[in-house]
């Protein structure tokens, strides 16, 4: 398990190192294909970036999938794209309250290098939620499991879910918020569609700030390019918060046997030699912050305190 150790330290390194403008990595070496699909029994092999000639089926995204810098636009920060829309007043009041130490250079309201002032509602362990949980401050691991009913989205941050529902159901006009929303899905030919709405306003998109209301739709599109490739475009409107719908640039997940971050020795192999599919358990836990403090960062904050808007 991943605790308020990781998760804080790693914030706080994240935070310092985004002072300094991303870099789009442009070139990659060859990567091992992912784990074997189900019933083929292949292992997998060293493929060039951009192609695989393995055959696989277009509606069926089952395994781990980890975030890629191909065809991540120059200079992309962690979020949907650089170009977000406008924002009503309603959006400006909201972003100005944002305090943190990401350098979201004109998407955020600057960077705020007194750590104590930070109102980030992940320091707290609120759950990211969506779409921010594809970044978190760093991707995902990701795993997708599809039944007959749904489409399941496992995620290691906080080692949570989404329930892409494929039965039929229609998303209500009034519903209870949740961090991650309510999702239906269906096929269009091979691009998997999903609708969600109903989310919880109290989650950032990033972790720059940029906000949403109870009132945000997204919708997303997930395409399998190949055999080791599953592309994904989305769409957020929120017109409470932005003038016009904000679309994102196109990420490209990458198949893989398990999640990067899953240590190697975890479980046994396959008989095939091939490793099981496996994605970290990353949970944020705030009763353990003194501590944190106390014997990893005794220089840090001392123990962070929720803004009063949250006790």
């Amino acid at each position: 398990m991943r605790n308020i150790f990781s998760i804080l330290g790693l914030l706080a390194l994240v935070a310092l190192l985004s002072v300094v403008p991303n870099q789009t990595v442009q070139g990659q070496a060859a990567q091992p294909a992912g784990g074997p699909q189900a019933g083929q029994g292949q292992r997998p092999q060293m493929v060039p970036i951009g192609h695989s000639d393995q055959p696989f089926n277009a509606k069926d995204f089952t395994g781990v999938w980890n975030s890629s810098n191909e065809g991540k636009p120059p200079g992309m920060l962690n979020t949907l794209s650089l170009d977000r829309p406008p924002m009503t007043p309603e959006g400006q009041a909201k972003l100005k309250t944002v305090k943190t130490g990401y350098n979201g250079r004109e998407l955020g309201n600057g960077v705020v290098q007194d750590m104590k002032q930070w109102n980030d509602p992940i320091m707290w362990c609120d759950p990211p939620g969506w779409p921010r949980v594809l970044w978190h401050p760093t991707g995902p691991g990701m795993r997708f499991v599809m039944t007959p009913a749904e489409v399941i989205q496992f995620f290691e941050n906080n080692h949570t879910w989404r329930d892409m529902w494929t039965d039929g159901r229609k998303l209500v006009d009034d519903p209870e918020p949740r961090w991650y929303g309510y999702s239906v899905g269906r096929w269009d030919g091979n691009v998997f569609t999903v609708d969600s709405s109903g989310f919880d306003s109290r989650s950032w998109v990033d972790q720059y700030g940029s906000p949403h209301s109870d009132q945000m739709k997204m919708q997303e599109h997930y395409e399998r390019i190949d055999h080791d490739r599953l592309a994904l475009t989305m769409t957020l409107t929120d017109p409470k918060i932005y003038t016009k719908p904000w679309n994102s640039y196109k990420m490209i997940l990458k198949l893989a046997d398990k999640s990067t971050r899953t240590p190697g020795d975890n479980w046994s192999k396959k008989a095939d030699g091939t490793p099981y599919g496996d994605i970290r358990e990353e949970i944020c836990l705030y009763s353990e912050s003194q501590s944190f403090f106390t014997n990893i960062d005794p220089e840090g904050t001392g123990g962070l305190k929720p803004p009063p808007e949250r006790r």
